[in-house]
């Protein structure tokens, strides 16, 4: 094998006329033609598939030499195999091809010569992700560079997550607008329900939430535990941007007396953050939440503030109830007053049945 990194060719046919075997490997289980497709010699490449040499043999993670030469960038490399026919769809035990190992390792003008020999540039891995979630990982720009290839933005791994998720997990802006602007479904769901609109909620990202809402991604959504993005906005105790963005979803309709499955709504969430839920509460009351919801457990956003030594929040919720209370008595003054006046009406002398005419005339 080193002698198939060097330069001489006739090092190499002279091993092989002397019976070195073809199919001979390292401990990685890497052959002579993968060394050579790795160091770019194409005569080597050219000879020992000239003396046998298996074109598609793979190492003992089941990597052929095409894919060796395009996760590292050997361009020359995965040019002389495939004008050797190599397969260049073909899978590792992870289930990448040759062009997924370009794109993950950022070699754009690699996986453009594949895709133009034929490489299906939306192939799925064993975990169900293409090239693009591969490099949405890596690089904004490599990702970009695949988009632009025609690379789908829409397929989701075997967990549920779109490029759009990953990209907002992992990579910036810059991406995430390109797929944004792409018109992807930005209402999609992965395996456990959470959407795009909840993890740019968790990384506290105004500026996408905003962006999002006006591609339509859906407020109200819920994951499979039934936590609302809304809930999610207000139940992490270290976020310096719950206020903003309950406001944001607030401001676009959120229902804000949506539980999740067992039975807690956001007023509760906000309730169990002790850092910061005065601010919240006051809010989401003021938007029309109820102060008397009850969990399927009987717990009220009073008791879960109480059992959270929540100050803050119990202070808010007192404040609240006080407001409520106040306005209920305001209410129902008003309405006895209006009831006098009624009954006052009723008779122009102020008598409750009328005047004596009318009571005689009266069959009682």
């Amino acid at each position: 094998m080193q002698a198939v990194k060097g330069i001489h060719t006739e090092n190499v046919r002279f091993l092989l006329d002397s019976g070195a075997r073809i199919e001979a490997s390292d401990f990685l289980g890497q052959t002579a033609l993968m060394a050579a497709a790795f160091a770019e010699k194409k005569e080597n490449i050219d000879t020992l598939i000239g003396y046998g040499a298996k074109v598609d043999a793979v190492d003992h993670s089941g990597k052929t030499a095409l894919m060796i030469a395009a996760r590292y960038g050997k361009i020359a490399g995965v040019l002389a195999l495939l004008d050797h026919r190599a397969d260049i769809n073909k899978k590792d035990d992870d289930g990448r091809t040759a062009f997924m190992h370009a794109a993950e390792g950022g070699h754009m003008e690699v996986a453009r010569a594949l895709k133009d020999r034929g490489a299906n540039i939306d192939e799925q891995a064993n975990n169900g992700e293409t090239a693009l979630q591969l490099a949405v990982r890596m690089r904004d720009e490599h990702a970009l560079q695949l988009m632009a290839l025609g690379a789908s933005v829409d397929v989701k791994n075997k967990m549920g997550f779109t490029p759009l998720m990953e990209a907002i997990i992992h990579a910036g802006s810059t991406l995430t607008q390109e797929l944004i602007k792409r018109g992807v479904d930005v209402n999609a769901k992965n395996k456990k329900g959470f959407t795009a609109l909840m993890y740019a909620v968790e990384r506290d990202d105004v500026s996408l939430v905003w962006d999002l809402i006006r591609r339509g991604a859906n407020v109200d959504a819920a994951d499979n535990d039934g936590k609302t993005v809304l809930m999610y906005a207000i139940s992490r105790p270290f976020s310096e941007k719950s206020e903003e963005l309950a406001d944001i979803l607030i401001r676009h309709g959120v229902n804000v007396d949506a539980a999740d499955n067992d039975g807690k709504t956001a007023l509760m969430y906000a309730a169990a953050n002790w850092r910061s839920s005065g601010p919240v509460i006051l809010k989401l009351c003021a938007s029309g939440a109820s102060i008397k919801a009850v969990k399927n457990d009987g717990e009220t956003a009073f008791v879960i503030a109480e059992k959270s030594r929540n100050r803050e929040g119990t202070a808010a919720l007192h404040h609240v109830l006080a407001a409520i209370e106040k306005k209920e008595a305001l209410r129902a003054a008003e309405l006895a007053g209006k009831k006098l006046e009624e009954d006052e009406e009723s008779d122009g002398d102020g008598h409750l049945f009328g005047d004596e005419e009318d009571c005689r005339d009266s069959k009682w």
